[in-house]
């Protein structure tokens, strides 16, 4: 019986290819078609590879620089001497080029919507790019099954991220190239949706000489610091730092000791950052 053996051996830095096999019962100076067909269904055909006259053939330096990354496959057939065709298989891997993906973010503040592009290399049309956004407080929102284009552009816009809180947005985008490596990149932008805001309330307990002193926040991280400026009749001035904005967003702080102060009117000034860095404050007296 006739028979046919092929082996398909890939140089990934020069994007070309050795192909060599045996053959049985095929006559000496028969020819043997390869055909190259890449992970995009892409074929390269080769023909006229005389066998030898132990049966054996082989072609070297075989230009496959116009096939993509990934699994590339040869087929090699021939006739024996009754007429009948035989044929093998083998398959190697070929990584020329390096994957690669980029990504920019673009926020809305107005709309709290985001507009996320990029490009990418050596990621095959049609692949999927997964974005995750995390905003400043760690809260997590992925967006899959963004596709690649045939120019391995992808985009999307409109994102709704009013889930999200102010602050920088980061997002993650990661795809596969076509080897299967895991190719990634980050972009950060500013989201300024919510003006922040502050109130205070200062209360004195003239038997005890003592304040209590609450009050309300927008926008302002919980765990943040309030600093609490005292400023009595005379002008002495008494400082409270470090205290802290609940998960609710409001402060409190009771008994403050303000004996160091004089009688008269005395106001407190409450100041905060707020998740963009913004100064808010207020007064009450």
């Amino acid at each position: 019986d006739g028979a046919l053996t092929v082996a398909l051996t890939i140089n990934d830095n020069a994007e070309t290819a050795s192909i060599s096999g045996t053959t049985t019962d095929v006559a000496p100076g028969s020819t043997v078609t390869l055909t190259l067909t890449d992970s995009a269904g892409t074929v390269q055909v080769i023909t006229g590879v005389t066998v030898n006259a132990d049966g054996s053939y082989s072609i070297d330096g075989v230009d496959i620089s116009g096939l993509v990354d990934g699994d590339i496959t040869v087929n090699a057939s021939a006739e024996d001497r009754n007429g009948n065709t035989v044929n093998d298989s083998d398959t190697d891997n070929m990584d020329a080029t390096d994957g690669a993906l980029t990504v920019a973010l673009t926020v809305d503040d107005n709309a709290e919507t985001a507009s996320i592009s990029g490009t990418t290399t050596d990621v095959a049309p049609g692949s999927t790019v997964t974005l995750t956004l995390t905003d400043s407080a760690g809260t997590v929102q992925v967006i899959t099954g963004v596709t690649v284009n045939a120019d391995g552009s992808y985009s999307i816009d409109g994102v709704d991220i009013s889930g999200l809180v102010d602050g920088d947005i980061t997002v993650n985008a990661s795809a596969e190239d076509r080897n299967g490596n895991t190719v990634n990149d980050n972009d950060t932008d500013n989201m300024d949706a919510t003006d922040g805001a502050l109130t205070v309330a200062l209360t004195i307990n003239d038997n005890a000489e003592t304040a209590s002193i609450s009050g309300t926040t927008t926008d302002v991280a919980p765990g943040s610091t309030v600093t609490l400026t005292l400023t009595d009749s005379a002008g002495t001035v008494q400082v409270i730092t470090g205290v802290t904005v609940n998960a609710d967003g409001s402060y409190a702080i009771d008994g403050v000791d303000i004996s160091s102060l004089v009688d008269g009117d005395i106001t407190v000034n409450a100041s905060a950052a707020d998740r963009n860095g913004n100064t808010v404050s207020d007064n009450d007296t």
